[in-house]
C-alpha cells in the first residue's frame, strides 16, 4: 500500500473510529515521511537550547554553524519528503533507499542528513 487508504465497512461506508473520525491506513509514503520527520526532529533537538538561550539572554547570538546546520536539516527533510511524494510505485520508493556507487563513496537517491560540524 503506497498511498493512504480510507477504510470502509462491508457495506462500503466509511469506517469510523470511536470518536467518529475516518479510519485511515497509512501507506508506505506516509510511513517513510513520518520517519524522516522524526529523524529531523532528533537531529534538531540537541541544538534547540541555542534558540532558547538567544531568546533569554541579552547579547547572545547563535553560532552561524548551528544556524546553518539547522537550516540544512530542515531543507534536507523537505527534499527527502518531496522525493518520497514523487514516487508512484513501491519500486520507485524502494530505489530511493538503495545505495549505489563505489565502496567509500556510496550514496542513495534519497540523500543523507547533514552532520553538525562545530
Amino acid at each position: 500500500l503506497l498511498e493512504d487508504r480510507n477504510e470502509v465497512d462491508e457495506a462500503g461506508e466509511p469506517l469510523l473510529d470511536e470518536k467518529g473520525n475516518q479510519v485511515v491506513t497509512k501507506g508506505l509514503k506516509s510511513q517513510k515521511k513520518a520517519i524522516i520527520k522524526s529523524q529531523a526532529s532528533g537531529l534538531l533537538t540537541p541544538t534547540d537550547w541555542y534558540i532558547l538561550k538567544e531568546a533569554d539572554a541579552e547579547n547572545y547570538a547563535i553560532p552561524s554553524a548551528i544556524t546553518t546546520y539547522r537550516v540544512n536539516v530542515r531543507a534536507t527533510s523537505n527534499e527527502m519528503e518531496a522525493k518520497i511524494n514523487a514516487c508512484t510505485t513501491v519500486d520507485e520508493l524502494a530505489a530511493l533507499y538503495e545505495y549505489v556507487g563505489d565502496p567509500g563513496s556510496r550514496t542513495r537517491p534519497l540523500g543523507e542528513f547533514p552532520i553538525l560540524e562545530i
